[in-house]
């Protein structure tokens, strides 16, 4: 019984190794399949990103140079703008989001100043600044002069 396992065994080896084109067609299955799994990889594996900040912080200094020259813009503009009563009690402290914000001095001259804003004065200072803004905000400030 044992001799008949045995030959069993090597018929079937000899059948499996007397079949080229099988192992043929076997790897080129299996270069097809590694070479789409290759092509699977390239879309799900991102490549790495480089971990300088000189792109972050360029970009944040040139944004916040923007903003600075923005707000300056329309501290110059409110000077000009302004009338005399208006401007000698008020400063513009920040341009942020396209809010100008503006210290003065008592409630008397916040009204002063809006009414101002509202007779025409918001849109003279829109052109005058070169600067979007879209409302202006008053904060009662001791540091008037």
């Amino acid at each position: 019984m044992v001799s008949a396992g045995r030959a069993w065994w090597g018929v079937r080896a000899c059948y499996i190794r007397a079949m080229p084109e099988r192992d043929a067609q076997r790897d080129d299955r299996a270069t097809r399949d590694a070479a789409m799994l290759d092509r699977l990889r390239t879309n799900r594996v991102r490549p790495d990103r480089g971990r300088g900040l000189e792109a972050e912080l360029t970009a944040f200094v040139k944004g916040v140079k923007k903003m600075s020259a923005q707000a300056s813009r329309a501290g110059e503009a409110w000077a000009v703008a302004a009338p005399d009563a208006v401007a000698a009690v008020s400063r513009v402290k920040d341009l942020r989001g396209g809010v100008l914000v503006v210290s003065v001095a008592s409630a008397a001259d916040r009204h002063a100043a809006d009414r101002w804003l509202r007779t025409g004065g918001l849109a003279e200072l829109r052109t005058l600044a070169k600067a979007p803004i879209t409302r202006v905000r008053f904060e009662l400030g001791a540091g008037v002069s």
